[in-house]
């Protein structure tokens, strides 16, 4: 069982669970920018949750179903063509052998992702196109997701304020157009600052304020050591929604405290198993 990638358009990588453990030597934790997608999409195909996939940044992906098998495609809207058929994203799909597949860039929020059933890990930043990617068995029942995933509900941002640097921010920003999963850039600017600091550990979700007065929040190839001032961390619950605003998205950030955020990570936690339950209950392998 087996698909083979003939075109890919923009950036399709390779993505699995963080790595912390190479934060040490200085390596970005990676895994998926939307980890809430990820999982949905292994579910569906009957993968575990720390399965690969193929995370779909604003890119156009095109393959051959060169045997039976099973996908997901998952995160932000965008079409799956199937032959001369065309589908809605956010659902499985049973693949027969022979089959054209297509998946569009995605037209709101920055990234889908592909599951393949059982698919043979593929190493991180190889080239996509011209690949054979070994898949598993496939499943007999197609689902298609009632909602998008919560990293699709845009709105407010929540964030931790540092107790060392607390500079006004704006009502609003505005997602600049070359944030990617290194970072998320917002602009307006702040004013600028001259502060001098020593480097220090940095992670996902810091908010870093340049000396130009640039706000960046951190993304999972971001850097993991850093001398720019820190003016919050932005609520890990809240993390996935901000890297799926795309470029000229507007953000608003509010304000929260420790308690807040430990509230917030447990809520969106069971809210994410609650769905993944109930998708479990429809493959009837719960």
């Amino acid at each position: 069982m087996a698909i083979r990638i003939e075109r890919v358009l923009g950036i399709a990588t390779p993505v699995t669970s963080p790595r912390t453990s190479g934060r040490i030597f200085g390596l970005p934790v990676g895994g998926p920018a939307d980890p809430f997608s990820s999982e949905i999409a292994n579910t569906l195909v009957g993968n575990a949750l720390n399965f690969q996939t193929f995370e779909l940044a604003q890119a156009a992906l095109e393959f051959t179903v060169e045997s039976d098998t099973a996908m997901a495609v998952v995160g932000g809207r965008c079409t799956v063509s199937i032959d001369s058929t065309t589908h809605e994203g956010n659902q499985s799909f049973r693949l027969l052998e022979g089959q054209r597949v297509g998946i569009s860039p995605s037209l709101i929020g920055n990234y889908v992702y592909l599951a393949l059933a059982g698919a043979a890990q593929i190493p991180y930043g190889a080239d996509l196109r011209g690949t054979t990617v070994e898949c598993g068995r496939d499943r007999l029942r197609s689902i298609r997701l009632a909602e998008p995933p919560t990293s699709l509900e845009f709105g407010v941002v929540r964030y931790l304020a540092s107790e060392q640097f607390t500079p006004d921010l704006p009502d609003e920003f505005e997602v600049d157009r070359v944030s990617n999963r290194v970072g998320v850039r917002l602009t307006p600017a702040l004013a600028p600052h001259g502060f001098e600091l020593p480097s220090e550990p940095a992670t996902v979700g810091a908010i870093q304020w340049t000396p130009g007065g640039q706000l960046i929040v951190i993304g999972p190839d971001g850097p993991t050591i850093g001398g720019y001032p820190k003016v919050g961390y932005v609520f890990s619950s809240d993390l996935p929604r901000l890297l799926q605003i795309p470029a000229g998205g507007r953000v608003t950030f509010q304000r929260g405290n420790a308690d807040g955020a430990a509230a917030a990570r447990l809520a969106s936690a069971g809210r994410q198993q609650a769905l993944l339950r109930l998708l479990r209950l429809h493959l009837g392998e719960a």
